[in-house]
């Protein structure tokens, strides 16, 4: 074989090595039951796990999946941008009910009716809570890591399961929907239920969703300065092509009502002092300041609370900050689950 022939050879297995570490796994619950009572008779459960538990068994961290995102997108993070050590820790990547892996409204049996579908951020959780306890054979974790969506999963962990983990941290985080947020969020639904009932096609109608998030996701002088007025043509283009994979509308819906309903205050009195009690795990909260898709006052305002650990970012990067600001997060993402 020839010598470039072989380097290249190489350089393939190595990043098969490096990415694909992880295989998508699978557990089912059985009679898994929603807050609305309704019963999953076989509830499917995707996640993937990264590194080792020590003989301590102290070094598992939990990764729910954000909006939309699955288990291996944050393969991508933990492998391609270290976001986790997995040297370090044994990590344990969840797929949230509604995005196509796990139990979902594209993967689950046509004829079951609407209300099974109604899934919450507290369903997600409870079925994380069973396929650790159940499944795996967990009882007591490190921490609980994630953002957006998955950061609203982890604030309902240390509410609704105070003892099981020591610490979360939380990034691009809300511990109830702002009313912003619900303005944006509300609009959403109200497309695809308009398209729904007028026989629109998916694609035309999600393409103005798409558009929505994105306006959403940045802020407007990134906008203004990443995208001139003789590029916007081009810019838009891309949005007449649809691929929902795994996220078509019907999880679409399913996961931002979920959201719509995210507050971990409701079972106490609204009170963000009394749930403040009820909460024991150390937390990190991680904003940007600039965020126009998870608006970071409730988070900020909360973290006087519970004596969390605040660090808030400050770029025009929006809900996306994070990402600009990734060596700062990482770092004090390890310093904390360290300290």
């Amino acid at each position: 074989m020839h010598k470039v022939s072989k380097i290249f050879l190489f350089l393939i297995i190595l990043t098969f090595a490096v990415y694909g570490k992880t295989k998508q796994k699978y557990a089912t619950l059985v009679d898994f039951k929603l807050e609305n009572s309704a019963v999953i008779s076989e509830c499917k459960i995707g996640y993937r796990t990264f590194g080792k538990i020590n003989s301590k068994r102290d070094n598992i961290i939990l990764f729910p999946t954000w909006f939309g995102g699955t288990s291996k997108h944050l393969d991508n993070l933990v492998n391609g941008k270290n976001f986790l050590d997995s040297s370090k820790y044994y990590i344990i990547a969840v797929d949230a009910l509604g995005n196509g892996i796990s139990y979902s409204p594209s993967n689950a049996d046509k004829n079951v009716a609407g209300k099974y579908f109604n899934i919450t951020i507290t369903d997600m959780v409870n079925s994380q809570y069973l396929l650790l306890k159940e499944k795996l054979n967990i009882d007591h974790i490190k921490a609980i890591v994630s953002g957006s969506m998955g950061s609203m999963q982890a604030f309902q962990w240390i509410v609704s399961y105070p003892d099981f983990a020591n610490k979360a941290v939380t990034y691009v985080c809300t511990p109830r929907i702002s009313s912003y947020d619900l303005l944006i969020d509300k609009a959403e639904i109200g497309i695809i239920e308009m398209g729904e009932k007028y026989n629109i096609p998916e694609a035309e109608y999600m393409k103005s969703i798409r558009m929505l998030q994105t306006a959403a996701a940045f802020t407007p002088s990134y906008r203004v300065n990443e995208t001139s007025y003789i590029e916007f043509p081009e810019f838009i283009n891309k949005y007449e092509e649809y691929s929902p994979k795994n996220f078509p509308a019907e999880n679409y819906k399913c996961q931002m009502n979920a959201i719509i309903g995210h507050n971990i205050f409701r079972e106490y009195e609204n009170s963000q002092e009394k749930t403040a009690r009820v909460i024991k795990a150390d937390i990190l909260i991680i904003v940007n300041k600039q965020d126009h898709l998870v608006n970071p006052q409730p988070a900020i305002e909360f973290a006087s609370f519970i004596d969390a650990e605040l660090l808030v970012l400050d770029n025009n990067h929006g809900h996306l900050g994070i990402t600009y600001e990734l060596e700062k997060v990482v770092t004090t993402i390890s310093q904390f689950l360290e300290n």
